[in-house]
């Protein structure tokens, strides 16, 4: 092997690269440090909690205490499950009903716990609540039933050793939500709510000779709306447009004209000639 003095700086280099990646991985008998991260909040605010709070801010009491609410089951029949590292599961939230239900609450409005009925049974068993439960007017069911991934699409492109590529890809989140009677069972309301996830990669590299050596350096980044985030939001709505129905109130529509887009005022196609 020959060392000229243009391969000397490489060597150099490529030595000190290794000595600091070394350093910067932990030994297998110690603990890897825990980043400090963003502290954590109590309670994110979305435009839906503030349409949410408009509501019990301007929807008399006696309106919204006059029907009881119970939230039963929302479902995850989409029936995707995914596989990583740490195991597998339902690539959807199973807790979304625990969202309806706090919804609900914040809006206003009177709402009975039908989430976990453990409890009342066992107290009603050992009669220390023989009649003090209260019982429902209507209450909400509901599933996730659509999770479809759509193909994406990418462009990449290269000029002597510079290259660059973007890919985006989509993911169609979809669940239905109905209102019912729990006295007669009859459904009052059902609605259908859609929401495209769209996620974005960019990545870009360098390739250049240095002497008779290749060096290679590429840099990626990408961006997604976080899916169980997302599915919270959906929950959210149902539970607003829900109510705002109900109660006759929607005076809080303005918080939403940039997140919800009903069907009955989407553009309409112009006739054919």
């Amino acid at each position: 092997m020959y060392v000229t003095r243009r391969s000397i700086p490489s060597a150099a280099s490529l030595v000190a690269l290794l000595a600091t990646s070394a350093c910067s991985v932990a030994l297998r008998e110690e603990n890897i440090p825990n980043p400090p991260g963003p502290p954590i909040v109590s309670n994110l605010v979305t435009p839906f909690d503030e349409a949410l709070q408009c509501l019990a801010e301007t929807t008399p009491k006696e309106v919204r205490r006059k029907m009881i609410f119970g939230v039963g089951e929302i479902a995850d029949l989409t029936g995707k499950e995914q596989v990583t590292d740490g195991g597998s599961g339902k690539f959807v939230s199973q807790g979304l009903g625990d969202v309806l239900q706090s919804a609900l609450v914040q809006a206003g409005a009177l709402v009975v716990n039908r989430r976990d009925m453990r409890v009342l049974v066992f107290d009603r068993d050992r009669a220390k609540l023989p009649h003090g439960i209260v019982p429902t007017t209507d209450h909400f069911t509901g599933s996730i039933n659509r999770l479809d991934f759509f193909p994406g699409g990418s462009v990449q492109v290269g000029v002597d050793g510079i290259g660059g590529g973007v890919r985006q890809y989509r993911v169609m989140v979809g669940m239905n939500i109905a209102l019912t009677d729990t006295r007669t069972g009859e459904v009052q309301k059902v609605q259908a709510l859609d929401k495209q996830i769209v996620g974005d990669e960019i990545k870009a590299g360098v390739g250049r000779f240095f002497g008779s050596s290749l060096v290679e350096v590429g840099m990626n980044g990408g961006s997604r709306e976080p899916l169980q985030f997302v599915s919270a939001q959906m929950v959210k709505l149902a539970g607003y447009n829900t109510l705002a129905d109900v109660w006759k109130n929607h005076g809080c529509d303005k918080h939403l004209e940039e997140l919800y887009k009903p069907r009955d005022l989407a553009p309409k196609q112009k006739p054919a000639a």
